[in-house]
């Protein structure tokens, strides 16, 4: 039938992780060879095919510290993975996430141009058709769509020694001028955001939602409030990221708490050891987890879920609290409105601490048993992982079979 190779950073780790490993693992049972390349993290692969070499990794972190032009420094790793993909000779390639300097996308992509091998490129961030950043919202900034000539991030414009114009030149260029790339983008708002820029002239630009696997995202016995010393009555605001800033909400839960009663305990997962001691006054901070099974612990245990963060290309742990039964919160920024409906939890104005409040009183008031079911049946209905994967089988069949 063929072979289909996946690259992303991670190799079942993480969201993209996961997803990209579902996709191979489906690959597989649809009779397709499966072959992925990663870039960091121990994979949960064992045939996984790592890009650089730990002397490489070592080499292109120490050079990108003290000398800068980060992209340069990571061409050994991509001269590694394109002799892979020789070796390997894929008839599809599935592109996740190749940013943070650990691929050189241009050799890349002139590579993968110049042999015309079909590409499926999933967007889970708009770093690809920006000059460098992964999101632009916080910054009301929509240069996107004609150049990104003058960046108002100077994080970016410290990072993309190119400059973004440039750097948007290039994937215009490699990326918009290649009709044999098919993109993907895990919402409405990062697809219509996507065709707001060069990409409105290619071909194939769609949705596909992530999934998830709601035969472990699902209400469980948790036993996680006796761990955190939190009584069974107490009622529980969960938040949950993979990084905390002022991006994903931290500053939020800090004025939240001012408003909640004694018995209204804020939990927050994914802190570092600062932020966890900045936050012992008013939450119960801990570091990030890749268990599974304690992020279902976790999503189960609360009463409701916050998801302050006013950037999301999806939004996948407002997916998962849901999965588990637990109704959210959101604002209505970005992709987040996408994914929540009105009998599964709230879409608030940003940063409107008094509304939060108030949605917490609702679900306080009516009880989390209220919107269990329908979140749940919500998230089989809309988010399930096998929907995500029929669709991306359906596209790798119809991709080969060059309809």
């Amino acid at each position: 039938m063929g072979k289909i190779m996946q690259i992303n950073l991670t190799c079942g780790v993480g969201s993209t992780g996961r997803l990209a490993m579902m996709l191979h693992d489906e690959s597989i049972n649809k009779g397709y060879e499966s072959r992925f390349a990663y870039s960091t993290f121990k994979p949960i692969l064992s045939s996984a095919f790592k890009i650089e070499t730990r002397f490489q990794n070592y080499m292109r972190r120490g050079l990108n510290k003290y000398i800068g032009k980060k992209q340069i420094h990571s061409t050994p790793g991509t001269n590694r993975l394109i002799r892979y993909i020789e070796k390997e000779n894929p008839n599809l390639i599935h592109i996740h996430n190749i940013h943070l300097n650990s691929v050189n996308y241009i050799i890349l992509f002139e590579y993968l141009n110049k042999k015309q091998i079909p590409i499926v490129y999933t967007l889970h961030d708009c770093w690809s058709f920006t000059g460098g950043c992964y999101h632009f919202t916080k910054l009301q900034c929509d240069q996107y769509k004609n150049g990104c000539k003058n960046c108002p991030d100077k994080s970016v414009v410290d990072d993309v020694t190119i400059g973004t114009e440039k750097a948007y030149e290039i994937k215009q260029d490699l990326i918009g001028g290649n009709q044999n790339i098919h993109i993907t983008c895990v919402s409405n708002w990062l697809r219509e955001s996507a065709q707001s820029s060069y990409m409105g002239k290619m071909n194939d630009v769609r949705t596909i939602y992530n999934g998830i696997d709601t035969s472990i995202f699902k209400p469980t016995i948790s036993n996680m409030r006796d761990k955190l010393g939190i009584s069974k009555t107490d009622f529980v605001i969960l938040g949950i990221a993979s990084y905390w800033d002022e991006r994903k909400g931290l500053d939020v839960f800090r004025k939240l708490k001012d408003t909640l009663t004694d018995n209204e305990k804020i939990v927050l997962v994914g802190l570092n050891e600062k932020q966890i001691n900045d936050t012992k006054g008013f939450a119960y901070g801990l570091k990030r987890t890749d268990s599974l099974l304690e992020l279902v612990e976790l999503y189960s245990c609360a009463d409701v879920f916050v998801n302050a963060s006013i950037e999301e290309t999806f939004g996948l742990t407002t997916v998962e609290a849901m999965a588990c039964g637990t109704p959210v919160i959101v604002y209505n920024s970005t992709a987040s409105p996408e994914l929540v409906s009105s009998d599964t939890g709230f879409v608030l104005k940003s940063n409107d601490i008094k509304e939060i409040d108030r949605a917490i009183t609702e679900v306080k008031t009516k009880g989390k048993a209220h919107y269990s079911k329908k979140c749940v049946e919500h998230v089989k209905k809309n988010f399930d992982k096998n929907i995500m994967v029929k669709n991306f089988m359906d596209l790798y069949r119809s991709v080969l079979s060059g309809k």
